[in-house]
């Protein structure tokens, strides 16, 4: 990923913690897992910027189903 995609990555991810930050659409360890991710994502963002390289793509993916759920929220919150 480049550094622009991983910019949205981190903004949609952010979005959807804070969307749904009191309501049932995660579990406490869903919620770990986003967090997981984007942490990833920063740390891959930090890679770009130390000029290492032009793209890197995250340590931690997450799991289809999760993935499957962000882009819900994404849609019923119009992320």
């Amino acid at each position: 990923m480049n550094a622009h995609q991983l910019y949205d990555r981190n903004d949609l991810i952010t979005g959807v913690l804070k969307a749904t930050r009191e309501s049932a659409y995660f579990s406490v360890s869903q919620r770990t897992c986003l967090h997981q991710h984007r942490a990833a994502v920063m740390h891959a963002l930090d890679d770009i910027n130390s000029g290492d390289t032009g793209s890197a793509t995250p340590l931690y993916e997450l799991p289809a189903h999760l993935e499957r759920i962000v882009l819900r929220v994404r849609m019923d919150f119009k992320i």
